[in-house]
């Protein structure tokens, strides 16, 4: 029953013992009795309602032995229950940092099979901007599909941890499948398709890091290893797997701390001397003399190249810093547009692509059409571009700020078209000029890829919409006769034009450096670009194929 004392018993012999208990228990008893002359230890009595929890305590007597049996069943489920909610995340149901801690501690130990375990780090890309603007309880689901989707794809062959946050680990333990395949199996359980909070469809894509234990590591260097290699993901540009190798992680260390003294240097003195512009042309396909151009931003190191701020851009939005940075590129890129009014007359645009995290910032936004305002004289060339999945996610605060900025004669951009899971149905009511096709529907021009007919649809799309389309990640020559086959307006990409400095981007729109142009300002050929290799520039930079100024 479920009373305090369950039983007492004197019992005079041993064979009177195993009659009163089941045979394991009373050896049990009569052992502990034998070498301590009484006992005092707790015993799981299976029954077919179940097990149940006893406190057995017995002694010998005179005349044989007392037994009492004492159900402990609740306080034993209690205890449990503790240790389960100190080593499980609350809101998902996965391990905590603590309960995977605790396994990889098991795990480590058994070094027979240590070539087994391996440990996956996963961090959301942009998740603070679906919080933003969903708020928390929408953010909430996402994280417990995540773990669902988790669970699901990679079955008995991993453990999930809730690490906080939108930061999870995966614990692969077993010979087969290869590691590395479920490491990519993970990333495409979260970003393979989308999520869903109705009414609204939108991607969510993350950053993968793996490494292989290793003889001697604690729990903590493994998570460190893991961890490092997700920071290497979303350093190459994120939505990406990447695995731990040795030898790299005394560069990625003096990498971090770089950009860790570049940020606190840009806190203390708001000084942008680490920051440069550069630009890569968006060239009118066809016959068309078009030109345009992206605005890019690149991080100059201490030995003085230029290169990709991935990273950097990264350390910023996790320190809070990514608005002063999109404040000063803005300001940089108008002023800039100002100084070359005149001259850049024929050019159709300059686009500037600014970070999610500002755009889900309303102070930022109003700063933004106050600073277009200021400078409305070159409103008409400058194109900001919005990524896709963050106008999806809130598309009336979007059709706001495009409205806002087309009242002052800029316009506006929707990035990376395709990759979001987009609305089709929506692009027409937000307000954009331009679609930026995802790069990875142009790259399946040169494979044959099913994305050819993507390409083509959202292209036929803008048209009868009065968009123009831009096809990015433009790397092949053979690409531009299909393009133009589809009618893509425009085209980035290597092929087309490497990012470069300001100034060159200067002279190839026809303007010499210091010399007076006159008001019959001679449209720019740009067309060759298109039939030559483009010109190797003094700029180190990694994100060639997604070129971006965040």
């Amino acid at each position: 029953g479920d009373s305090a004392s369950l039983d007492r018993a004197h019992v005079d012999t041993l064979s009177a013992l195993n009659d009163a208990f089941p045979q394991d228990l009373a050896e049990r008893i009569h052992q502990e009795l034998e070498n301590f002359e009484e006992a005092d230890f707790v015993w799981r009595l299976e029954k077919v309602s179940g097990h149940r929890w006893l406190r057995v305590q017995a002694q010998k007597t005179d005349t044989g032995h007392d037994v009492s049996l004492t159900d402990i069943t609740a306080l034993k489920q209690a205890e449990h229950h503790l240790i389960h909610e100190s080593q499980h995340d609350r809101l998902t149901g996965a391990l905590n940092r603590h309960g995977l801690e605790k396994r990889l501690e098991a795990l480590l130990n058994e070094h027979e099979t240590l070539d087994q375990v391996s440990l996956c780090y996963i961090d959301l890309d942009r998740f603070k901007v679906l919080n933003d603007v969903f708020g928390h309880q929408a953010g909430d689901t996402v994280l417990v599909d995540v773990v669902r989707r988790l669970r699901s794809r990679l079955g008995e062959h991993a453990e999930i941890a809730r690490m906080g946050g939108d930061e999870f680990a995966v614990l692969l333990n077993g010979k087969e499948p290869p590691h590395r395949l479920l490491a990519y199996r993970a990333l495409d359980a979260i970003a393979g398709r989308p999520f869903v909070i109705a009414p609204k469809r939108f991607a969510v894509t993350a950053s993968v890091g793996m490494s292989p234990a290793l003889r001697g590591q604690t729990s903590s260097q493994l998570i460190d290893r893991a961890d490092n290699a997700c920071r290497e993901a979303k350093r190459k540009g994120r939505n990406q797997v990447v695995i731990f190798q040795d030898g790299e992680q005394e560069g990625e260390r003096q990498r971090h701390q770089v950009e860790m003294d570049v940020l606190d240097r840009l806190r203390r003195t708001k000084e942008f001397r680490d920051f440069e512009l550069a630009i890569q042309p968006v060239v009118g396909l066809g016959e068309s003399n078009r030109l345009g151009g992206e605005i890019l931003l690149r991080h100059r190191t201490p030995d003085g190249t230029l290169r990709s701020p991935a990273g950097l851009i990264e350390a910023a939005i996790y320190r809070g810093e990514m608005a002063t940075i999109d404040r000063w590129v803005l300001n940089e890129t108008l002023r800039w547009l100002d100084r070359n009014e005149r001259a850049f007359r024929a050019l159709d645009f300059i686009s500037l692509n600014l970070s999610a995290e500002a755009l889900s910032d309303e102070a930022f936004k109003t700063y933004l059409l106050s600073q277009v305002r200021r400078y409305q004289q070159v409103a008409p060339k400058l194109v900001v571009e919005i990524n896709e999945t963050v106008a999806m996610q809130d598309g009336y605060m979007m059709k706001r700020l495009i409205g806002g900025l087309r009242q002052l004669g800029a316009r506006a951009a929707l990035d990376n078209v395709g990759g979001g899971f987009v609305n089709l149905s929506a692009i027409g009511e937000i307000g954009v000029a331009y679609l930026k096709i995802d790069g990875a529907f142009t790259e399946s021009l040169v494979h044959q890829g099913a994305g050819q007919a993507v390409l083509r649809t959202l292209t036929v799309l803008a048209h009868e919409l009065g968009i123009a389309s831009v096809a990015k990640s433009v790397q092949s020559d053979l690409m531009l006769p299909a393009l133009e086959r589809i009618g893509v307006d425009y085209g980035q990409g290597q092929v087309l034009g490497a990012p470069m400095p300001l100034p060159e981007f200067e002279k190839l729109a026809g303007i010499a450096a210091g010399v007076e142009h006159s008001e019959a300002f001679v449209q720019p050929q740009v067309t060759p670009l298109a039939g030559r290799k483009a010109p190797q520039q003094d700029i180190a930079h990694t994100d060639a194929l997604e070129p971006r100024h965040r």
